[in-house]
């Protein structure tokens, strides 16, 4: 498994679905390879938060999404959800306890406005240099192309 870079996935749900499980089953391979899960979207299913679960103490799953957005705004209640996925995703690069972090949706967020710019590039520059950062989401803000343009990026795009 790769490390030390930051993985930016653009592809619609099947496609990312694909690459976060694939992510997961590279660093279970790994030995002593822990990771971090945060899905900032609409929820997993329970046969896939189970089938996650059951790969032991080296993954972590947060759920922060509550659903998803069609022609509506999203509720304050999502806006706490995500400030809260950001504050974990912090503590979990910050910790340095985790070899794999999947912020699984979060560019969708900051599409949204629920987070901004600003809060994913900071979280970028706080990585330490072993760290494989993936964020993923099926579209990605245009100020964010700059952050992808400066740093040693990954990136996937698939449709």
């Amino acid at each position: 498994m790769k490390s030390g870079f930051v993985e930016i996935v653009v592809a619609d749900a099947t496609a990312e679905k694909a690459r976060v499980e694939a992510i997961v089953r590279e660093a279970l391979q790994e030995e002593g390879v822990s990771l971090f899960l945060g899905r900032f979207s609409e929820d997993l299913s329970s046969v896939e938060v189970n089938q996650l679960q059951q790969q032991g103490p080296n993954v972590v799953l947060r759920q922060y999404g509550l659903g998803c957005w069609v022609n509506v705004h999203p509720r304050l209640a999502d806006i706490a959800r995500a400030e809260l996925g950001l504050d974990d995703a912090r503590e979990a690069i910050r910790n340095d306890v985790y070899g794999v972090v999947v912020l699984s949706q979060i560019l969708n967020v900051v599409d949204e406005g629920l987070l901004s710019v600003q809060d994913i590039t900071e979280l970028v520059e706080s990585c330490p240099p072993h760290l494989h950062l993936v964020l993923t989401g099926d579209r990605m803000p245009a100020e964010l192309a700059s952050l992808v343009a400066e740093r040693p990026v990954s990136r996937s795009t698939a449709t």
